[in-house]
Formats: structure tokens, C-alpha cells, sequence
């Protein structure tokens, strides 16, 4: 996935710029999707940003499936390990949102 970051002037002046992108990812396992990636402008002096032309992976995902004590019902999830630029940004696999600051 590439998303083209260039700021434009419409015809009402008005600067439109690329910011808060939040992606998300379904499939035929879960409905309720496995994966979102959210890209913000930083905010905060804490938030680490990357260079706009980094690349944002996921890898070594993984899934689990449990009954649940009722029978009646299975749930599952998926976690992911994530990169940015081939270098791990969890310790842990993660099943929640990553997010990156550019």
C-alpha cells in the first residue's frame, strides 16, 4: 500500500493535507477485521515520527482460536509483530492497532 503525501490548494484556497490515515484490514475469519494501521501528524514531544517514505510491515501473525465454555460460541485473534524499515516496534505480538507518526 503507498499513499501519496503532497499538500494542495483547491480552488478555494483552502491547503487540503494527508493526515490522520487509519487503514483497515478484513477477512473471511474475522468480521470484525485483523489489522488497522493509524499514520498521525506527531503531536506530542513523546511521539517518535518516521520518515514519510518508510515502510510499515506486519509479519509473523499469527491466530487462536478458543471455544467458549458455553459451547455455543468460538472466538479468535490475531497478532502481528510489527517493523518500520525492517526493524521491530513490538516486544510482544500485537493484536491491537499499530500506530506511526510520519
Amino acid at each position: 500500500l503507498r499513499l501519496p503525501y503532497k499538500s494542495v490548494v483547491d480552488s478555494n484556497q483552502c491547503t487540503v493535507a494527508l493526515r490522520d490515515v487509519s487503514i483497515h484490514v478484513y477477512n473471511d475469519f474475522d468480521e470484525n477485521g485483523f489489522a488497522e494501521l493509524r499514520i498521525y501528524s506527531p503531536t506530542n514531544s513523546y511521539d517518535k515520527a518516521i520518515d514519510i517514505n518508510s515502510i510499515v510491515q506486519a509479519k509473523e501473525c499469527n491466530a487462536k482460536i478458543w471455544q467458549w465454555a458455553s459451547k455455543d460460541r468460538w472466538s479468535g485473534a490475531m497478532t502481528c509483530f510489527y517493523f518500520a524499515n525492517d526493524i521491530i516496534k513490538t516486544k510482544e505480538p500485537e493484536s491491537n492497532a499499530y500506530t506511526v507518526y510520519y
